[in-house]
């Protein structure tokens, strides 16, 4: 079994959720196309899958297992490459969350 490779952006994609008051998981070596990080947008749950913008477009696709889980996920799955793209989609996660969606009560 080959090892994890951690995309050289993550640490600065993980702690940019981070600073957003995101928890984040690391998932990068579970494997079977699983996406690198779990994160939590306060009870909300997305899988990102982070990608290297410095990396040519054939480096960036996802590998077969990446997409073959990707096809099968029913839930929230994102590529994400950028910081910016971090605070988009916190930004529209507790929008939703503000207007009653994304909720779960237990």
């Amino acid at each position: 079994m080959r090892r994890a490779r951690v995309d050289r952006n993550q640490p600065e994609i993980v702690q940019a959720f981070r600073r957003l008051g995101c928890q984040v998981a690391h998932t990068h070596t579970v494997g079977h196309g699983f996406p690198d990080i779990v994160v939590a947008v306060g009870r909300y749950t997305l899988l990102v899958e982070i990608k290297d913008p410095e990396q040519p477009a054939s480096k960036r696709k996802l590998t077969p297992d990446e997409q073959e889980f990707a096809n099968r996920w029913t839930g929230d799955l994102r590529i994400v490459t950028t910081i910016e793209e971090v605070a988009e989609i916190v930004d529209q996660i507790r929008k939703d969350q503000n207007r009653g969606g994304n909720n779960v009560t237990f």
